[in-house]
């Protein structure tokens, strides 16, 4: 059960989640006896020990003698194959004899794996980058962009997760030089003659390339950072990620950050979602692109100073999901469209929540109470809605009970939460269970 690569990243190097949870998969459908499976989670970026501990204690679970020695050895000659995507690259049945037709063609293809990446670091632009291959992909791309006889051949296999993001990441790179690059996404039922055909038109790209520009260490050109700039300065406007999300909202309310929810699933908003996104990325990450760029243009409509007042709400976390990566899309897409000074707040585990410094040491604590109340709360409250409204005698009356407790919550969260919150959850409760059903 492979958890983590090995990577020069310090914290995470994830696999995507279904290499992660292909051992529980498999004994499902499969309805494998777990006496018969081996399955230790292997962290391989915390080194030997840690793997070793890991398959000794598998061992110890089904009986079996462990020969430290033997594995040892076997550790220390697999350490260098294991690099790149093996499982698609370099199997010639899954890329469709890809180094054959190379040959036939005339091509030097050089697998990223010849590179010598060790100086290049991605942890300006790609802070988040905790899939172990991404970052390799990426810093092969910085390697590209620095030699002007390369050009990038990006092979993905058909509904790849982390390559819906990393895809977008990998063109931002190219697209820095001005370089056509060739994505090649296979599945069981891609044809050779497909692929011969596309790689003839990359080469003609290629041919047809009147200038090729690279770019040196000395050469700045990376995304901006997110703002410094005081959020007390600024309307923070956040996605409708459920009915009870103002009760998040009220939080930074009480902080003194004015915090508005985005209207969703506009007409306008899905269309330069879809636009924008490959369609491969998670539904949430294309709405929540449109809801953003359909908000500027309600904002720009009214006069509002777009650069200096507002600025967008959305999370960090540290993989292996892809919700991760959705704030680094969106501030590529903010950029590309000249909206670069739109700070965009992520508030991650990494840093305590104090989104990068913005709320004040002193006032932090506090703040992440209330946020957990908060969330605890109308977490509670859709539970209750969703339990109750499918028997409701009189139509509508469990969401009206509802949306009046939200209501209600927002106020003692602007005011502290605390018992403000409980006295109204008690008369939630009291509402809830009176509903005729």
């Amino acid at each position: 059960m492979m958890i983590e690569m090995n990577s020069d990243r310090k914290d995470f190097s994830f696999y995507c989640p279904y290499v992660e949870s292909n051992t529980y998969m498999l004994k499902a459908a499969l309805n494998l006896n777990n006496r018969k499976i081996i399955k230790p989670a292997v962290y391989i970026n915390k080194g030997l020990e840690s793997i070793e501990k890991a398959f000794i204690s598998e061992f110890n679970r089904l009986g079996l003698s462990f020969d430290s020695d033997l594995f040892v050895k076997a550790y220390n000659k697999a350490w260098k194959a294991y690099l790149g995507r093996p499982y698609s690259s370099y199997d010639s049945r899954t890329n469709l004899n890809l180094f054959a037709t190379f040959s036939r063609l005339g091509v030097y293809a050089i697998p990223q794996e010849f590179f010598d990446l060790s100086e290049y670091e991605i942890e300006k632009e790609y802070s988040n980058m905790y899939w172990g291959f991404g970052n390799k992909i990426l810093r092969a791309a910085k390697f590209i962009n620095e030699n002007k006889q390369l050009f990038g051949l990006y092979l993905t296999s058909f509904s790849c997760g982390p390559d819906s993001f990393i895809l977008h990441f990998f063109s931002h790179e190219m697209n820095k030089t001005g370089r056509p690059y060739l994505e090649l996404e296979l599945d069981e039922h891609s044809a050779g003659a497909g692929v011969e055909t596309r790689l003839l038109a990359f080469i003609d790209a290629i041919k047809n390339q009147k200038s090729v520009q690279t770019l040196s260490d000395k050469e700045i050109n990376i995304i901006s950072k997110k703002s410094e700039a005081p959020l007390t300065s600024r309307t923070m406007y956040m996605p409708h990620m459920c009915d009870g999300v103002a009760c998040l909202a009220a939080c930074f309310d009480n902080i003194g950050v004015k915090t508005e929810i985005m209207p969703t699933y506009t007409e306008k908003g899905l269309a330069f979602g879809k636009k924008n996104t490959s369609g491969k990325e998670c539904f949430p990450c294309i709405v929540t692109t449109g809801d953003m760029f359909n908000q500027i243009e309600i904002l720009q409509k009214q006069g509002a100073d777009i650069k200096n007042d507002i600025a967008f709400f959305m999370p960090e976390a540290e993989g292996p999901c892809r919700f991760g990566q959705y704030n680094k899309l969106h501030r590529i897409l903010l950029d590309k469209y000249g909206y670069a000074d739109i700070p965009i707040i992520s508030p991650t585990c990494e840093d305590s929540y104090s989104c990068r410094g913005l709320i004040k040491p002193e006032i932090l604590t506090s703040f992440k109470m209330l946020v957990c109340q908060a969330i605890v709360y109308q977490d509670i409250l859709e539970k209750a809605r969703w339990h109750i409204r499918p028997y409701e005698k009189i139509k509508g009356i469990t969401d009206r009970v509802f949306f009046k407790a939200i209501e209600n919550a927002i106020h003692a969260i602007r005011a502290g939460g605390g018992l403000k919150l409980i006295k109204e959850a008690k008369k939630a409760a009291h509402e809830f269970e009176n509903i005729d059903i």
